[in-house]
């Protein structure tokens, strides 16, 4: 009777067969940079609301002629609650308004003290910013920003005659006029 042996696997070879599988699954998990997908994908959603909203304020200044004040914000805005200046009666801080929407989160831990930029342990907020008669601009000029998830000091947003805008640093403090300087077009 022939003797019979059975083909089989050592353990060493297993062993490196394992390590192998482990040492490209860290390859691959270095590569993919999976939280930095997490947040580009969290920052395209940040340019959705924001153009969601600069059609409703576009929408206005097609109606008005000129771009909403702060507290129009709110109702032009579905989903908007007011977070600073968006319920003011004239005056400069008319201009502006900070608010959430529902639906659209923002950083949760992220801000400082504006709400809307910057970095520290509090919620963050959209931003809108009525331009007229900051740098040479007109009635029916606006910006609008939301923090990102993915750049600490960056702010995501739209600017009237630009687009789609990165703010890589502080860009206004409430109740001053915006330095737009810090701005550039990106393609969202």
């Amino acid at each position: 009777m022939p003797n019979k042996t059975a083909k089989s696997f050592t353990l060493i070879e297993l062993l490196i067969a394992i390590s192998v599988l482990a040492i490209l699954a860290a390859i691959t998990y270095r590569v993919i940079d999976v939280q930095g997908v997490r947040n580009r994908a969290r920052d395209s959603n940040i340019f959705t609301a924001v153009d969601k909203m600069a059609l409703s304020i576009e929408a206005h200044i097609s109606a008005y002629g000129e771009a909403p004040y702060g507290d129009d914000i709110l109702a032009l805005i579905q989903g908007a609650s007011s977070r600073d200046g968006c319920d003011s009666e004239g005056g400069a801080e008319d201009s502006f308004c900070i608010f959430s929407v529902t639906g659209f989160d923002l950083p949760s831990n992220l801000c400082g003290t504006n709400s809307f930029q910057g970095s520290g342990s509090s919620q963050c907020y959209f931003y809108y910013y009525r331009l007229e008669n900051v740098g040479g601009r007109t009635a029916t000029d606006y910006i609008l920003l939301g923090k990102s998830f993915g750049q600490a000091s960056a702010t995501l947003g739209f600017l009237t005659g630009v687009g789609a805008v990165e703010c890589t640093a502080q860009i206004a403090n409430a109740l001053s006029s915006p330095n737009l300087s810090v701005c550039t077009a990106v393609l969202n």
